[in-house]
């Protein structure tokens, strides 16, 4: 039997100052942010040599 996701969630929140937030992220967590989020790359479980992305 294949595997599958049981699961996928993000944080989602209002803020007054959006560059401020950006900035924390990046100075404390290391993300990269844009006006539209982040990009995380991952592998596949089975072909770890195969990229996956998720915004």
């Amino acid at each position: 039997m294949p595997k599958k996701v049981t699961g996928f969630a993000g944080i989602f929140f209002s803020c007054t100052d959006p560059d401020g937030v950006r900035e924390w992220y990046n100075r404390h967590l290391g993300f990269n942010i844009d006006q539209y989020g982040n990009t995380f790359e991952w592998r596949h479980a089975v072909a770890p040599e195969q990229k996956g992305h998720s915004v």
